[in-house]
């Protein structure tokens, strides 16, 4: 069970490297990214405790003890992969945003088009074409509820996930290791 208002995510691991991708996929990455699973994984955990101002992150590793410069080139690994992370979702905020408003000024101009074309209709032939004002009222809603899901709902859950990753970035990252077998289960 996760406590909400901990500040403290603990990951089990066989060794501390364990978490970390074995290669290096360049760029936006500085160093080794982090495994997927275990990234989605700490992301969920951050999530989790968004009333937390920060985070902490315990590292408890079945192995003997890395030398201090390469726990340090570990955490520098960590977070260059978060920073990666959060200016990717710097720019989704951003193209949601810039989508948003578009999407949004071609709902505008649709339903600009579609009262053009029902109001004639109404005073023309009269109102027994109800269905076709019907379709226009849909077509219109389609137009204006993109604009309003990128707008609005996209665009909390985007900023959300950036403040997730902003705090695993500057998490402090400690190492405590055991060496006694059966301790590394990999788990989070």
């Amino acid at each position: 069970m996760t406590d909400r208002n901990d500040d403290r995510i603990v990951i089990v691991l066989p060794a501390p490297t364990a978490i970390f991708a074995e290669e290096a996929p360049g760029y936006p990455y500085p160093g080794r990214p982090l495994r997927e699973a275990a990234a989605e994984r700490l992301l969920e955990e951050a999530r989790l405790r968004r009333s937390a101002p920060s985070l902490a992150v315990e590292v408890r590793a079945a192995s003997p003890p890395l030398a201090p410069d390469e726990e340090d080139r570990l955490r520098r690994d960590w977070a260059g992969f978060y920073r990666a992370e959060a200016e990717r979702a710097d720019l989704a905020v951003r193209v949601n945003r810039i989508e948003g408003w578009r999407s949004f000024l071609l709902g505008v101009a649709g339903s600009l088009l579609a009262a053009a074309i029902v109001v004639p209709i109404r005073l023309w032939i009269g109102p027994d074409f109800l269905l076709l004002e019907f379709l226009l009222v849909v077509v219109i809603w389609i137009l204006m509820w993109d604009s309003l899901e990128l707008l609005l709902f996209d665009s909390m859950f985007l900023r959300m996930k950036r403040a997730a990753l902003v705090k695993l970035r500057d998490a402090e990252v400690r190492f405590r290791y055991s060496s006694a077998p059966g301790n590394g289960t990999g788990q989070i």
